[in-house]
């Protein structure tokens, strides 16, 4: 039996049941994003993809989260959450066909902008799902797993997901070297294997007393937003939270929109090459998963996210020491970089520690009913920053160059660690 394993030991019939099916969603999820891992590359070198093209392709990643309180209203509404997993797989994922269309000949792609806007779209809708997914899996976990294994079991997952990630995308790293047209089949795969994969997720069950609600959508919206409002003046501690995450996302989204052009242009980096450094730090984010999902649940999130804010601030600080100490070792065809694996390795350490934080984060400052409504504060937060950052990372790298906008986000990164040390010392999480 599957449940005899270590990891299901001490674990009711339905925290073993729920952590099946979102161990087997993240293992599908997993094959999926390690191959997205590679979108910016591929937009750039397959498609030949302009900077602004490649600002707004990395805003889509995140902007659709901007929905997310609107949606939860929705949400609310909607009683039968599987059908609404069911439908939502299907209507973002079946897209992923149309990359079945494009066409081999480079010429052919790049006589156009067609094809660039067609691929940005095609991935907009794709991430339109995380408005809806993300609260309905809060939701699922948070009811199905005692608080003290919530973080525990929350960990197993991501490093499911993180070890697919690894080998698909050094696998399909080693496969766009050898052809650049292979993103045209594996794509429409992975669309169809992701359908799978929330298919799966729905089977979760949850045993919550539907919400009896009287008012329409439009004034519950209106309801909701300024329910958001008075959470944020009145909840100090989730208010320090959210802002010291403000502060630390616009700080990654505007580095993290150049590294791609950083690698591409600056470090000269082949696709087997960038795939090695993803899974370099990927590695690293497994087998330090465990640790920091046993102690998410023993910590003030507001502390957590100063460790997990430092170690991203090391990562930017030796990536900006790669252009100016260039040493580096072939290894057949990958450039290994000392600067760049120093960097990775602090990587690898935010990798671990961040997504139980962004994902789960936000629950420890309400109650159990209030989650949702948290994390969809939580997340239309980040749609705002996604609305912003990138562009501004496009803009400042036209008008100076890779160090100064590297510096930028490193000075916006020491501004949110100063505050969540100063929220956390003179704040408690009840405040």
């Amino acid at each position: 039996m599957i449940y005899q394993f270590e990891i299901f030991r001490n674990l009711s019939f339905t925290e073993k049941r729920t952590l099946l099916l979102h161990l087997f969603y993240s293992f599908i999820e997993g094959l999926a994003f390690g191959v997205f891992a590679l979108n910016e590359f591929i937009f750039i070198r397959s498609l030949k993809g302009t900077d602004f093209q490649l600002g707004i392709l990395f805003l889509t990643m995140n902007i659709v989260l901007l929905f997310s309180i609107v949606l939860t209203e929705f949400l609310k509404r909607y009683k039968n959450k599987r059908k609404l997993l069911i439908y939502v797989a299907f209507v973002t994922r079946l897209p992923m066909l149309l990359f079945l269309l494009f066409p081999a000949e480079l010429k052919a792609l790049t006589s156009t902008e067609f094809y660039h806007i067609l691929f940005i779209v095609i991935f907009f809708i794709f991430y339109m799902a995380k408005p809806v997914i993300l609260p309905i899996i809060n939701l699922y976990l948070k009811n199905n797993y005692k608080d003290q294994n919530f973080g525990k079991l929350f960990s197993y997952s991501t490093m499911i997901n993180n070890a697919t990630m690894i080998l698909a995308t050094f696998l399909f790293g080693l496969l766009m070297d050898h052809d650049y047209n292979w993103y045209r089949y594996a794509y429409p795969f992975l669309g169809i294997l992701s359908i799978i994969s929330i298919i799966l997720l729905s089977f979760i069950r949850v045993d919550v007393v539907p919400e009896v609600i009287k008012v329409s959508l439009n004034n519950a919206i209106i309801n909701s937003l300024k329910n958001s409002y008075y959470v944020l003046r009145s909840n100090n501690a989730f208010r320090d939270f959210e802002i010291g995450f403000m502060l630390y996302g616009f700080a990654w989204m505007i580095c993290f929109t150049i590294v791609p052009k950083y690698y591409d242009e600056i470090l000269l980096l082949n696709n087997t090459g960038v795939a090695f450094y993803k899974n370099f730090y990927y590695a690293i984010a497994i087998i330090s998963l465990p640790f920091f999902g046993r102690y998410l649940g023993k910590m003030d999130p507001r502390k957590f996210a100063v460790m997990s804010f430092f170690f991203m601030l090391l990562t930017i600080l030796f990536l900006t020491l790669t252009e100016y100490n260039p040493l580096y070792f072939e290894f057949k065809t990958i450039k290994l970089y000392p600067m760049l694996i120093i960097s990775n390795i602090f990587y690898g350490l935010f990798a671990g520690s961040m997504p139980l934080l962004w994902g789960i984060g936000s629950s420890y400052f309400c109650k159990i009913e209030e989650t949702a409504d948290y994390q969809a504060i939580h997340l239309s937060l980040v749609g705002v920053r996604a609305g912003l950052a990138p562009i501004l990372a496009i803009i400042l790298l036209q008008t100076y160059n890779y160090t100064i906008s590297y510096l930028f986000g490193m000075l916006i990164l020491l501004i949110g660690i100063s505050y969540m040390m100063y929220s956390h010392r003179i704040r408690s999480t009840n405040n």
